[in-house]
């Protein structure tokens, strides 16, 4: 059920991001960094939240090292960014990243089931927002995830 209501959206990302630092290995392994203190947007919070858990988890998982999470706002859309410098995604991989059951060639014994992603994307489709990635393998992976503001029909 896709259930959009104005929100918060600095406060939804802090919330995920503690949360996930709270569990062992990851405290002290994300920076959070803004422009904007205070950002409404029409968003399922629930599912938001899903998604930027699954998109940071996934950095902190696939990298040893701190994962950058960086919001930005616009008049239109809030965009939140997730650079870690991991593993990365091999070019082939890339265009069936959001395909179900979907696993990078490079995972290796990290534990994963290839939902999230392709969870993640029907979730931003709802929102009629984007999701990109950016990856050089055995470097940095960044997604990039824009959401607008307001849903067609809210004001």
């Amino acid at each position: 059920r896709f259930d959009p209501s104005l929100n918060d959206m600095q406060s939804l990302c802090s919330e995920v991001v503690d949360n996930l630092c709270s569990l062992p290995g990851y405290t002290g392994r994300v920076r959070l960094q803004s422009d904007a203190s205070r950002v409404q947007a029409y968003v399922d919070a629930h599912l938001l939240r899903q998604v930027l858990d699954n998109i940071i988890h996934n950095a902190l998982k696939y990298s040893d090292d701190v994962v950058d999470v960086t919001t930005s706002c616009t008049s239109d859309a809030w965009t939140i960014s997730v650079q870690d410098r991991g593993i990365g995604i091999p070019q082939a991989d890339i265009d069936k990243l959001y395909e179900p059951f979907h696993r990078g060639n490079n995972v290796g014994a990290i534990s994963g089931t290839g939902l999230g992603l392709s969870i993640a994307k029907h979730a931003i489709d709802l929102h009629c927002g984007s999701i990109t990635v950016d990856s050089q393998p055995g470097e940095c992976t960044t997604f990039t995830l824009t959401i607008p503001l307001k849903l067609e029909g809210n004001s």
